[in-house]
């Protein structure tokens, strides 16, 4: 699968993009060395609607753990109220400092991971090419 290298002063990663890299992400994300790990896919409505099949799939083929988190699909979804109810869930789903959050689409979960149980590991799957370059190279 063809790979991006970036290179930042304070962090170098690979960038994966291909056609139907969704349905190979939890093989993907097992290579990165985060194999066997519970992963709390966090989307929003729309977005896991049409995706969150073919990824949960994938992670649970590779040995994850998946639990699927939705918010809305709109701007009042970016809230405290809104990372506040994910954070419960992922608790009553049983996550904790060992876990991880996979980002499918969306702007939330990237915080959301960075501050439960003060930061867990993050895998950005983005679903536009806005959102591509955003996570890619700003996120």
């Amino acid at each position: 699968m063809p790979a991006l290298q970036v290179d930042l002063a304070q962090a170098s990663y690979e960038v994966l993009v291909a056609p139907g890299a969704l349905i190979h992400a939890g093989d993907l994300i097992s290579q990165a060395g985060l194999a066997g790990l519970h992963a709390a896919v966090i989307s929003n409505e729309t977005v896991a609607r049409h995706h969150s099949g073919a990824l949960l799939k994938s992670l649970e083929a590779a040995d994850f753990r998946p639990t699927l988190h939705t918010v809305t699909a709109d701007e009042a979804s970016k809230s405290m109220r809104h990372a506040e109810t994910l954070y419960r869930e992922m608790i009553r789903a049983g996550h904790d400092r060992k876990s991880m959050v996979i980002a499918l689409g969306g702007d939330l979960e990237g915080f959301v991971a960075s501050i439960f149980y003060r930061g867990i590991l993050f895998v950005q799957i983005p679903t536009t090419t806005v959102a591509q370059l955003d996570s890619s190279v700003g996120g």
